[in-house]
């Protein structure tokens, strides 16, 4: 997955609250492996 259609997911979702939608959720999920792999912290760990 790229981090375009984590934008997209993220920008597109209904969801106010990300943590409710499994979709986020996995967005979520994959975006704090990239930052992993990347070296970035992310700002909630």
């Amino acid at each position: 997955m790229s981090l375009l259609f984590i934008e997209k997911v993220s920008k597109y979702c209904p969801h106010i609250i990300l943590s409710i939608c499994h979709i986020c959720l996995e967005g979520e999920r994959k975006r704090r492996l990239l930052y992993k792999e990347k070296g970035i912290e992310s700002l909630e760990s």
